[in-house]
């Protein structure tokens, strides 16, 4: 059963201007270490749901930026960045469809899922991206806490798109991942090291 909350919440949002969604979205808690990452704040799906059905490019900034659910990713990147829609593929710097493409790898509230899956986001995009996706695309994925343990596991071990690149790139991924904060979080139950218990 829907909290009140939640229904208040979402029959506010689907009527709100696009700016007020904006503003909404930003002003919600974003997952932190320090707050919780592994337990963030979540928009709950059916909201997510009813603001993709709105169409509207403002708001989708909005749940590329900030939204909390793997089908909204799923579905925003369908809507401005897979090659069936876009005409120039990748999304080229500078337009719409990149700016989407770079706010859902940067969002932190975002689940890793979408990424991982074939029947989700097609995984020869995201293996491109990491192979020959230009390099801010490629820090903001790298340096995404949502991401990052999943990113160190397949660089480590050079598995699928990590083990086609060539040294040079694989260092910078590396690199990139060193700016990654999740990778610095001490994980104080277990001989002080990196938290790796939730990978």
């Amino acid at each position: 059963m829907q909290e009140i909350e939640e229904i208040r919440t979402a029959e506010y949002l689907l009527r709100a201007s696009p700016e007020t969604v904006y503003e909404w979205f930003k002003a919600q808690p974003q997952r932190t270490l320090e707050s919780g990452y592994f337990f963030g704040n979540d928009v709950p799906e059916e909201i997510e749901k009813k603001l993709l059905g709105r169409n509207n490019e403002i708001i989708d900034i909005a749940l590329a930026a900030w939204g909390t659910n793997s089908e909204t990713t799923v579905a925003l990147y369908h809507r401005w960045c897979a090659r069936s829609v876009v005409t120039d593929w990748p999304p080229q710097s500078s337009t719409y469809p990149y700016a989407i493409l770079a706010l859902t790898l940067a969002n932190v509230n975002a689940p890793a899922a979408p990424w991982w899956s074939n029947e989700r986001i097609p995984t020869n995009d995201f293996d491109w991206l990491i192979e020959y996706g230009d390099d801010d695309l490629f820090r903001l994925m790298h340096a995404n806490i949502a991401l990052g343990f999943v990113l160190l596991r397949h660089c480590a071990n050079k598995y699928g798109a990590y083990g086609r690149i060539d040294e040079r790139r694989w260092l910078f991924a590396l690199q990139a991942l060193g700016y990654n904060k999740v990778l610095h979080r001490i994980d104080k139950t277990d001989d002080e090291g990196p938290d790796l218990t939730h990978s």
